[in-house]
């Protein structure tokens, strides 16, 4: 069908336009400004005066009311309602009930709008599970279902380092062993290699035990000498009981 959209003020800022002109329009598809197209033939006229004729708006906050809230609104009449007023694309808040924090909400929304087919529909996701501030949600994973942006809408967000913490220590504790997570060897290990150690280095606190039992020294000298070996002995098994084992060829 040929449209022809007359006399308005056409204002296109990807081209810099902003001047009072006619639009001609073949098969939803703009074929021409100012100049009708070759053979043309209009099959509908409107008369644009004193209107404005832009692309379409888009509604950055857009309370679809879907889920949760179909008593004050539906999709299909907040759609119609944008439609109407110019708005071909809608930016859809999180805070709905459920919020939006999981993939499946995001696509039944989207799926919803295709069917309605009357303005496009961007889900924002919720960047807490719940909106309730305390952990993060799986963003990629809601980026994949349909999410073009995250927000707590216009709930606060109370502790950022509270909630950025929790979703660090769950992807700690979700990484694979072996890939350079440092093993603690058992106390009883260690202890032994630590004895094994000092017999073949000659450490002093075995030859002083042994002569405290051969004969009474100065308690005091035995003491300095107690406590200097204890010093020793504890920074070697220190020393032995935390290693990095090597990272894998797929951690790499």
């Amino acid at each position: 069908m040929n449209v022809e959209i007359k006399g308005g003020r056409v204002v296109d800022p990807a081209q810099d336009l902003d001047r009072v002109t006619s639009v001609y329009v073949a098969d939803g598809t703009i074929a021409g400004l100012h100049d009708p197209p070759p053979h043309w033939r209009a099959e509908r006229v409107i008369d644009a005066h004193g209107l404005v004729v832009a692309p379409g708006f888009v509604d950055l906050a857009a309370r679809l009311r879907e889920p949760g809230f179909e008593h004050k609104a539906t999709l299909a009449s907040e759609l119609a309602a944008a439609a109407a007023g110019g708005v071909t694309g809608l930016a859809c808040p999180p805070d709905t009930d459920p919020p939006l924090d999981e993939p499946g909400l995001v696509q039944m929304l989207k799926h919803r709008a295709r069917v309605i087919n009357q303005a496009h529909v961007y889900p924002i996701g919720a960047l807490s599970l719940g909106l309730a501030g305390q952990t993060l949600t799986e963003m990629s994973e809601l980026a994949e279902a349909g999410c073009v942006a995250f927000s707590h809408a216009d709930v606060p967000l109370p502790d950022t380092q509270s909630c950025s913490a929790r979703s660090s220590t769950r992807e700690r504790s979700g990484t694979a062993s072996g890939c350079g997570r440092r093993i603690r060897t058992s106390h009883a290990a260690a202890s032994r290699t630590t004895a094994r150690s000092q017999r073949a280095s000659g450490c002093p606190e075995s030859r002083c035990r042994q002569k405290r039992s051969r004969s009474p020294r100065s308690s005091r000298s035995c003491a300095r000498r107690a406590s200097a070996c204890t010093f020793a002995a504890s920074r070697r098994r220190a020393a032995w009981t935390w290693f990095v084992p090597p990272k894998p060829k797929a951690c790499l």
